[in-house]
């Protein structure tokens, strides 16, 4: 990550409560709780709350083709354990003309925190680490800086919800993909073509209608599917959608995937109830040679 860091401009930081905003070009980013106090060995969320300027945008997890996802590494108290940084889903960006995966709107990435059960109430903590990100319009800032928040250990038995932060909170905590069995998926691959079928298990998914052909987007979990490419997109009938994809010149994971790691957004949703526009799947993938598949 040094390379990232080199050359980065500086930030203007400003305090506010227990909190930092970082103001880089583009961006407001800040690290908040979704709780004002803390109890021992009782989880508990914070998050980055992104603001773009118009024009702006930061990246998913898995940016696409180009692009930096946004990135912590924490730096914890003595027996605390945070998870991952958990997305919502993500939205189709423009770096240039290029299509990629993120972020224009404000967005909260959170992340599960963990106390150890020792911690003295009364007492204060602070919670962050070191914050990577890049924001983009027509050029790019990738940026760093240490965000934080600091709480206090509280006395009681309830927990005490941060009015402002609690429904933003649970409204991106219901924006993370969807995995059900109510729809299942197939994935074969020929060279750098890629199939994607999906088909109705029964229950309560909602049918697909032909209509509905430029409201469904694939979206790149690890980078195998190319980004920027055309997704040619069929409603085969009610219950089956065929998506056609093209691989990514270049994949920087270690091994060749065994499963298409996908996002799959559907504007009605996926489910007859409940916010259902993004559904998750991972599909064996079945590879075709290009000669065997000629004979």
């Amino acid at each position: 990550m040094s390379s990232l860091i080199r050359g980065l401009s500086v930030l203007l930081l400003l305090g506010i409560g227990s909190t930092l905003w970082a103001v880089p070009g583009g961006l407001r980013i800040r690290m908040v709780s979704e709780v004002t106090e803390i109890r021992p060995g009782e989880p508990f969320y914070v998050g980055l709350y992104l603001q773009h300027d118009p024009g702006y945008h930061t990246y998913w997890k898995c940016p696409g083709i180009v692009g930096v996802p946004t990135q912590i590494d924490w730096a914890l108290p003595h027996g605390f354990v945070a998870t991952e940084l958990q997305f919502p889903e993500p939205e189709r960006v423009h770096m240039y003309e290029i299509l990629a995966q993120g972020y224009e709107r404000d967005v909260l990435i959170e992340a599960k925190v963990t106390p150890p059960s020792n911690l003295k109430p009364g007492s204060k903590v602070t919670v962050g680490g070191k914050v990577w990100w890049m924001c983009c319009a027509q050029e790019c800032n990738p940026d760093a800086r240490d965000l934080s928040v600091t709480l206090p250990v509280g006395t009681g038995d309830e927990i005490r919800f941060d009015e402002e932060w609690q429904g933003i909170f649970e409204e991106e905590r219901g924006r993370q993909a969807l995995q059900t069995e109510t729809w299942t998926a197939s994935a074969t691959e020929q060279g750098d073509d890629i199939t994607l079928v999906i088909r109705h298990a029964g229950g309560r998914g909602r049918l697909v209608s032909k209509d509905e052909v430029d409201d469904l987007i694939v979206f790149t979990e690890d980078g195998w599917i190319d980004s920027n490419k055309p997704q040619e997109v069929s409603v085969l009938d009610r219950e089956t959608v065929q998506f056609r994809l093209k691989k990514a010149a270049v994949y920087l994971e270690d091994a060749i995937p065994s499963t298409l790691r996908v996002i799959v957004q559907r504007a009605k949703g996926w489910l007859k109830q409940g916010y259902s526009r993004s559904l998750q799947l991972a599909p064996v993938i079945e590879r075709f040679d290009d000669d065997a598949q000629d004979e």
